[in-house]
């Protein structure tokens, strides 16, 4: 018999996202009353909770950002757009 609990998706604490993305807790937390993004789930203790594709987009606009990107531009877009101005950046 397995007695093994379904694991649901990976998820990381405020504080890991702020390690990984250089995003302060702080700005994740206004981004989320301000643009919708993210939407952290909530842990059993009803701390946020944020998947890794959620973890990737935040990369990703942190890169824009450092690129010159305004937030308020490009918070809401959908990954891939996001992946498109990265691209042009990238390129010489």
């Amino acid at each position: 018999m397995n007695d093994r609990i379904p694991a649901g998706p990976i998820t990381l604490s405020i504080a890991a996202v702020e390690r990984d993305t250089g995003l302060s807790k702080d700005t994740l937390r206004v981004w989320e009353r301000r643009y919708g993004f993210p939407m952290p789930q909530r842990d059993g203790t009803g701390e946020r909770a944020y998947t890794l594709d959620q973890v990737e987009k935040l990369r990703l606009i942190k890169r824009l950002m450092e690129a010159g990107h305004r937030p308020g531009r490009i918070v809401t877009l959908a990954f891939a757009e996001l992946q498109l101005l990265s691209d042009q950046i990238a390129e010489p």
